[in-house]
């Protein structure tokens, strides 16, 4: 199970629309800035054991202390993350959590009647697991390795967000990580 439980650190939403998704997040809750990705190949992510194939804009912003992904898919698919919705249809995707044991976590979840939905490599230690709790909880669980890329890259979209004076509310994603990284 997650080292961390109830500690949920992000909420991940698959939209229609990218920039109207980042747009409304921003007027409506206040959220922001968005961090965006365009055209992101979903290659880091497998599907059932099978890679997937596909592309995908993703965004990421800070609402208060949970981190807020969108991501809108660009093609059919077989992929760009675990499928829940049909094309063309929108909503929340999964929650993500934190666990200092990735695999000792995905195999809890497995003796627990859920299944690995997918998984992702990011290079290192930063890896993480798709759970499919949509039975239970309509959504899917990404759980993460604790990792200090990880740690490092919500800590710059929450610092993005605390000083944010409401200017400048969508950036470069890649930016973003360009300057984790060299941290």
């Amino acid at each position: 199970m997650p080292s961390i439980p109830g500690q949920v650190v992000q909420n991940a939403f698959l939209v229609r629309d990218i920039d109207r998704a980042m747009d409304q997040w921003t007027r409506l809750v206040g959220a922001g800035p968005f961090f965006v990705g365009r055209d992101r190949d979903s290659s880091v992510l497998s599907l059932r054991g099978q890679p997937v194939l596909g592309a995908t804009h993703v965004a990421v912003g800070q609402a208060g202390d949970v981190q807020i992904e969108l991501f809108e898919i660009l093609s059919e698919r077989q992929g760009s993350g675990p499928q829940m919705f049909p094309m063309g249809e929108f909503g929340l995707h999964h929650v993500a959590i934190f666990s200092d044991d990735l695999i000792e976590a995905v195999a809890g979840y497995r003796r627990q009647g859920y299944d690995l939905a997918a998984e992702a490599e990011f290079g290192g230690d930063s890896r993480a697991a798709f759970i499919d709790t949509r039975a239970d909880f309509g959504m899917f669980i990404e759980v993460y390795q604790d990792a200090r890329f990880f740690r490092d890259f919500y800590a710059a979209v929450a610092a993005a967000a605390a000083s944010w004076d409401g200017s400048d509310p969508v950036r470069s994603l890649d930016e973003l990580t360009a300057s984790v990284l060299a941290a």
